[in-house]
């Protein structure tokens, strides 16, 4: 793609947004002719360790820190906010072609990254599901029950994107839960000549505020939950709400589906839906628990109530309008193998079941150890709070634990720059002082682990109680975060590793 014809297709879908000058030599001009722009090759990148001379680097909400360093690397043009550019002016500090536009950057990115990659996702089948919880789960069981019909497919999100051709999958890794747009629209490409036309793609509520799927040809939207989560970045629940509300405007200007639309009903969903539909008079399917009476949602691994919700997500999400894939009688999840890292279950003993699940929020972590209750007589968990995080909710997690577990080590999550002693105690601030002995501190988290799983073994091994440890908030995380050093470690990892020493006690040893 040439720069000189990226533009004018932008234009096209934008027209009057973009001013675009030539500073050069301390001067600059606004550019009247197109043909004053060159018709070179380029690359798009916000990443200023990524920029060449052939590079049109985009300054959006993250990048804006190393513009300078961008600049240092003399990319031939920039796509900048319109009070940097005075800046740029002001300091004389770029030479090369500066563009602005009406919106920040941010906006215009996916488009242009969609229109270099020649609009990958125009005849695709995109769902994208946001949502507190629940994404990953939901997108999975998509991505099964559409190679199940031997539909190619692939996934994009959490845990990076797997795609299915017909004959093979592949794994790329990404590092985002929904990556950055041009690389999002760089892996559609990819699809498209893989000829993969259904796609599912987690879309973090981040990604949404930071218009990384802008320019997509998103068909479906599912929402599934609205909890505490990311308030570090979005400051309150009302900014949170309607940064995940952007996925369905987007759906909006793109979708052919009669029902585009399907939410998980909750008593406050239909509240924060309701000016939406009095404003597009979009058609939401709402799902409720009555409507979960089926085969396919019972008949899977784990079907606690909220994975039979993810179930009935996921069957909508496959389903174009009048083109059911399955009927709501069949058991297609029955051989669902689960994600990593999601109500991901391992046996102990006979009676003694390991739990890792990624619950890192209140309602994720309460919904978790509700539905748990109804199947384990005897509840131990491991779970801590990340740092340089929302700290409101570290307490409230602490109760919800209290309320429901019989025995609670409360250790570190990803500390990150925080005090980690800190975390801990603004967690047990929501702990009745009355249950504290219920309650053993242990910061090392493998040490935290093999603890709990020392301390289960003994007293319940001639128990008949169904038992469980739960292990939360990593989930599939290999690594963990401390100050600012990212430490391989995986709690998955370390469970299989005692496990091991609990079935050959002659041969006991601990993990460090």
């Amino acid at each position: 793609m040439k720069f000189r014809e990226a533009l004018i297709k932008l234009n096209k879908i934008f027209p009057a947004h973009l001013k675009i000058y030539q500073i050069k030599n301390n001067e600059h001009h606004m550019i009247q002719d197109w043909n004053e722009l060159p018709d070179s090759e380029f690359n798009i990148t916000d990443d200023s360790r990524n920029v060449n001379i052939n590079t049109l680097f985009f300054s959006t909400f993250f990048a804006k820190s190393y513009l300078n360093d961008a600049i240092l690397k003399h990319p031939f043009a920039i796509f900048v906010s319109k009070k940097e550019l005075h800046k740029l002016l002001k300091d004389h500090k770029y030479n090369g072609f500066c563009i602005i536009g009406k919106k920040e950057p941010d906006f215009y990115l996916g488009y242009l990254s969609s229109i270099y990659y020649d609009y990958p996702s125009k005849d695709m089948y995109i769902v994208a599901i946001t949502g507190t919880n629940g994404k990953t789960t939901i997108s999975f069981m998509i991505y099964h029950l559409w190679k199940k019909k031997h539909i190619p497919c692939a996934v994009i999100g959490t845990l990076g994107v797997f795609y299915w051709n017909g004959s093979m999958e592949k794994h790329i890794y990404t590092g985002f839960t929904t990556p950055r747009a041009y690389e999002l629209h760089q892996i559609l490409d990819v699809l498209k000549k893989e000829n993969i036309q259904h796609i599912v793609i987690e879309a973090s509520s981040e990604a949404l505020a930071l218009r990384r799927l802008e320019g997509l040809n998103i068909q479906k939207a599912i929402f599934t939950n609205l909890g505490r989560d990311h308030l570090n970045f979005h400051k309150n629940l009302n900014a949170y709400f309607f940064a995940k509300l952007h996925l369905f405007f987007l759906t909006l200007r793109a979708t052919k589906e009669k029902i585009p639309f399907v939410v998980v009903y909750n008593s406050n969903t239909y509240y924060l839906f309701y000016r939406f539909i009095q404003k597009t008079n979009a058609k939401i399917l709402f799902l409720l628990q009555s409507h979960l009476n089926h085969n396919f949602v019972k008949y899977q691994p784990m079907p606690l109530l909220f994975n039979q919700f993810n179930a009935l997500c996921a069957y909508y999400g496959i389903t174009r309008n009048e083109e059911p894939l399955y009927k709501l009688s069949e058991k297609p999840l029955s051989d669902f193998k689960g994600v990593p890292g999601r109500v991901e279950r391992l046996a102990l003993t006979d009676s003694i079941d390991i739990i890792i699940d990624y619950a890192h929020t209140p309602d994720a972590l309460e919904n978790l150890l509700s539905e748990l209750k109804n199947q384990y007589e005897f509840m131990v968990l491991v779970f801590g709070c990340g740092g340089n995080r929302d700290i409101e909710k570290r307490p409230l997690m602490g109760n919800i634990a209290a309320n429901y577990c019989d025995y609670i080590f409360l250790t570190d999550d990803n500390p990150r720059n925080e005090n980690p002693q800190k975390i801990r105690n603004d967690i047990k601030k929501g702990i009745p002082v009355n249950k504290y002995h219920i309650l053993q501190e242990i910061g090392d988290r493998k040490l935290a682990i093999q603890n709990a799983i020392e301390y289960t073994f003994n007293i319940q091994k001639n128990s008949d109680k169904k038992s469980c440890i739960i292990i939360a908030g990593k989930g599939h995380e290999n690594y963990q975060i401390i100050g600012n050093k990212k430490i391989s470690y995986s709690d998955k990892e370390a469970v299989l590793e005692l496990i091991k020493i609990i079935s050959h006690p002659n041969e006991k040893k601990t993990l460090r």
